[in-house]
């Protein structure tokens, strides 16, 4: 497992977009977070004199930084009286991470590319192969490959296979180079070393294929950036037509306004907390209309229970507590609302079938929703785990519980066949349907989840 990676901010040009934000976070902060996400427990800054005092300004009051964060001056190391080339030689003696500080990349890429076996090669260099490599060129850098080698190098090939994304795996024996040419040229492209070594030594390509990795070059590519970003959000329990094509669409327009503010994941989650109660406000009133209300209100909290993760994602603030506290709202909010239309129900027929009803499906749904948002934690875990196989490899194939509980698993259940029943003034089979439907799904998850215990109950120690 890498635990190590070294932050180039030079002042070269492939460098200046590292103190730019993105979604609110600057580009260099966003390599010490999703870092820290796959695993990285200590990080090497190398930096110019006039921005460290800038980066140490912005990182000493940050509590998001659980990392050991050493700076030190690129300048130090011309004559290195402090011994700096030594001390890196002794403390890097296993493989680690070398990343521009323009770079930006999810974390599972960084666990993936942390499994790369480098056997004789002196380093790989991250590559996109598809994604990122538009017709018009600009000043990254291109790879030419042969033989799983990279065998060209350079911001100007003509005939490419790839585009670098700024992140390297080095061995310990490349840590010479690094302070070598950093002390020589403190302007040269992390790339311009990798183009010296190509006759002498090894070096590999790592295919980064659908994860996001890419290194910012241009304006362009900084808004591009963002866009991937914010249309990567989104969760396990989607709903494929409401989530997909409305909730998702509003919140991420919200969230884009909130990660600019210091609003939290946890006052997001509040927020939508507070619109429930209304929706159980509506819906305790009675009447078509109120209903209706309450329903719109009801995907209103929806949206804003989205923006909470989303802006927990995006800033890099997700915690055990704020997901409890998330699944906690989630679950009251339902549990409100089925007891505000259950006592509008009663009111309006007086019988006691009905009450008894709200009563069992409130219940239902609030225990429901609470193990289906364990059995979704769980599963984020599971991926956020560096000591686990990528998530691709980790999928249950061939099991008819799973892909039910995950077909089910989403808001679009609930919110279609709300407005179905709304709209058809029928809601009391809402109550129906929670109540049996609830009750099934509680089933199926807590036995998914006691084949998942003891499947692993049954996997060897290794």
């Amino acid at each position: 497992m890498i635990t190590k990676a070294v932050i180039l901010l030079t002042d070269s040009k492939s460098n200046e977009y590292a103190f730019s934000e993105v979604t609110g976070t600057l580009l260099y902060k966003r390599i010490i977070f999703a870092g820290q996400k796959a695993g990285i427990n200590e990080f090497l800054i190398f930096c110019t004199d006039e921005k460290r005092s800038d980066i140490e300004v912005s990182l000493d009051p940050d509590k998001r930084v659980k990392s050991k964060i050493n700076i030190i001056n690129i300048s130090d190391l011309a004559n290195d009286e402090k011994g700096i080339n030594a001390e890196m030689v002794r403390t890097f003696d296993q493989d680690y991470f070398i990343i521009n500080g323009d770079a930006v990349f999810d974390y599972r890429m960084l666990q993936r590319f942390s499994l790369l076996d480098l056997k004789d090669a002196m380093v790989a260099i991250s590559i996109d192969t598809t994604r990122n490599i538009s017709p018009v060129k600009d000043n990254g850098w291109y790879l030419k490959l042969s033989d799983d080698n990279i065998v060209g190098i350079s911001n100007d090939l003509e005939d490419y296979d790839g585009k670098a994304t700024g992140i390297v795996l080095a061995s310990p024996g490349f840590t010479n180079v690094l302070t070598k040419n950093l002390s020589l040229n403190h302007s040269s492209s992390l790339y311009e070393w990798m183009e010296t070594k190509l006759k002498d030594e090894q070096i590999k390509p790592f295919d980064i294929k659908d994860n996001l990795a890419m290194g910012i070059a241009s304006k362009p590519q900084l808004q591009e950036c963002e866009r991937t970003l914010y249309n990567s959000l989104g969760s396990s329990v989607d709903g494929p037509i409401v989530d997909r094509y409305i909730n998702r669409k509003i919140s991420r327009q919200i969230t884009g306004l909130l990660v600019k503010t210091p609003i939290t994941p946890n006052q997001t989650t509040s927020l939508s907390l507070a619109i429930g109660f209304v929706c159980a406000w509506f819906f305790w009133q009675g009447g078509y209309w109120n209903y209706l209300a309450g329903g719109l209100i009801f995907q209103l909290s929806f949206i804003f229970d989205q923006c909470d993760g989303e802006v927990a994602r995006l800033k890099f603030m997700e915690s055990k507590i704020g997901g409890w506290y998330d699944a906690s709202c989630d679950s009251i909010i339902r549990t409100l609302m089925v007891l505000g239309m259950t006592r509008s129900l009663y009111m309006e027929s007086n019988q006691t079938l009905i009450l008894i009803l709200g009563i069992l499906s409130s219940i239902g749904i609030f225990v429901s929703t609470m193990l289906s948002s364990y059995e979704t934690l769980l599963k984020e875990e599971e991926e956020r785990n560096i000591n686990k196989k990528p998530a691709e490899e980790t999928v249950e194939e061939g099991s008819k519980l799973s892909a039910f509980v995950d077909n089910f698993n989403n808001t679009d259940s609930v919110t279609i066949i709300l407005f179905i029943c709304i709209l058809s003034g029928q809601l009391v089979w809402f109550l129906w349907t929670i109540g049996i439907g609830s009750f099934g799904f509680t089933l199926a998850i807590m036995v998914k989840l006691l084949l998942g215990f003891r499947k692993k109950q049954e996997q060897p120690i290794c």
